[in-house]
């Protein structure tokens, strides 16, 4: 250090100031012994590039140094950072486990033995020429041929004796396709080999095979009547009530989507047995579904019912409208208290997809929010899509309440139930109008959280079959 001009008494070594000054003091000293020293200083994380380099391209002894915490240690073996029988290549600055692995460009690997690093390509040796009877290749190093033999390196590929070419068996035996031919180069753009004088052009995509897959759509409805114990001016939503109906791809191309399962007595292995299922507190007679389940906690069966009750086998897509800030931020809090952690997209407490891993006893379940596929309000979809399906319904959200359980008012409730101060004016004319021909009408929580939730459930299902619909059309390849 003392002749590198380096002091000693530092507390730290800057590389970028010190390095320079030791590799150009080695190189100068040791040339004369056949060394030319190159310094590769690796960093914490031990990537594959290193953080600093420095000392001449012709280099032929590498020092692997590893810089920790304002101190460097020398480095026995690079490979052996990145794990258990990798080795290193200092010209791609690239790992790699074997020879014949490594890409063929790098400048440091011999085409004809197969060998890479330091001093490689093989060195021609002026009064040394032998072909190869096997592969083809000509040799200008007895020490690469033998090699090349030992190796077994000539089993693996072969040179042309038109252009010189060496190409791969291997690649021609998974696929015929890239036989060598004179002249012809892999094209990146292309993903083919062509010649030079014909082009480029883009292939055509191939379709991909479907998987088939589950759709659930699902809404849910809460209680409202519970204060917040910290704040009384909030109020605690609790779901009450929920609608599903599941829907397989196989079920949509067979156009056998919107018969009751249960009704035909057919079995999907997709969608299972059930066309659509309902989880409540009280059970409905005047609006059908396959399966009733009346039990006291509908979101905790809602969860166990998707996670772990369809076939594992198929993934569940599961969607919600304007889910991201009502359904889907419950149901990951009941996921959640499950112990189960889902992936998460979202921005800021507005949820764009909850995504539960597949297990051993649980499918992969998708929760989206469709407005993000459909931006208008749920009741805007009839006319969008043009559905042949009843208007979204008003209901009585403040209504929803356990001491409506099982009776029948004589009349419908009250405006204010219905939320009427935040509707829009516009809203507020139609709503007057239907509530002047309704008012006078009996009312059952039972049955209107039944018929409001599954019809909700329907506008949302058969929108977003018509918007799958429309899409598979504009997205069709036209030659298809």
């Amino acid at each position: 250090m003392i002749e590198s001009d380096i002091p000693l008494s530092e507390l730290s070594y800057d590389a970028y100031v010190y390095v320079p000054k030791v590799v150009e003091y080695w190189n100068k000293k040791y040339t004369q012994n056949g060394f030319i020293f190159k310094v590769f200083v690796f960093g914490d994380r031990c990537g594959d590039k290193p953080k600093y380099v420095y000392g001449p391209d012709n280099y032929n002894t590498p020092i692997p140094i590893y810089y920790s915490q304002d101190h460097f240690d020398g480095i026995r073996t690079v490979g052996a950072q990145f794990g258990q029988h990798w080795q290193y290549c200092y010209s791609c600055q690239k790992k790699y486990r074997k020879a014949k692995e490594h890409i063929s460009t790098c400048k440091s690997l011999c085409l004809l033995c197969g060998r890479v690093g330091i001093g490689r390509p093989c060195p021609i040796v002026n009064d040394f020429k032998k072909e190869c009877k096997d592969c083809g290749k000509i040799f200008r190093n007895n020490d690469c041929f033998e090699h090349h033999k030992s190796s077994n390196h000539c089993l693996q590929s072969k040179q042309c004796e038109k252009c010189g070419v060496i190409w791969r068996i291997k690649d021609i035996n998974r696929d015929p396709a890239k036989k060598h031919i004179c002249g012809h180069k892999w094209c990146i753009k292309c993903i083919q080999y062509h010649s030079s004088e014909r082009g480029c052009f883009i292939k055509p995509l191939k379709p991909k095979k479907k998987t088939p897959y589950r759709l659930v759509t699902f809404d849910f409805e809460s209680t409202q009547h519970a204060k917040h114990p910290q704040n009384q001016n909030h109020r605690l939503h609790h779901v009450n009530f929920i609608a599903a109906t599941i829907i397989c791809t196989n079920c949509m191309e067979n156009d056998q989507w919107k018969a009751s399962l249960k009704q035909l007595g057919k079995l999907c292995h997709i969608c299972g047995k059930c066309r659509n299922i309902t989880f409540s507190h009280r059970p409905f007679q005047q609006t059908y579904v396959d399966e009733q389940r009346v039990i006291e906690d509908p979101l905790h069966d809602f969860v166990n019912w998707i996670l772990f009750e369809l076939d594992n086998k198929f993934t569940t897509i599961a969607f919600s409208h304007f889910g991201g800030r009502y359904d889907m931020v419950m149901t990951f809090r009941e996921i959640f208290l499950k112990g189960i952690v889902p992936s998460i997209i979202r921005r800021g407490n507005k949820l764009y997809e909850l995504r539960v891993s597949k297990t051993q006893n649980s499918c992969e379940v998708i929760f989206r929010d469709s407005y993000n596929i459909c931006p208008v309000a749920l009741g805007q979809l009839v006319g969008a899509f043009d559905l042949q399906v009843h208007e979204k319904q008003f209901f009585p959200h403040l209504a929803n309440n356990p001491c409506n359980y099982d009776i029948t008012l004589q009349r419908l409730p009250p405006k204010s139930d219905y939320l009427y101060g935040g509707m829009l004016p516009e809203k507020q004319k139609i709503f007057d109008q239907w509530y002047d021909q309704e008012k006078d009408k009996t009312f059952c929580l039972n049955e209107a959280l039944a018929e409001y939730c599954l019809n909700d459930v329907q506008i949302l299902t058969e929108a977003l079959l018509a918007f799958r619909v429309k899409f598979l059309e504009i997205s069709k390849p036209k030659n298809s």
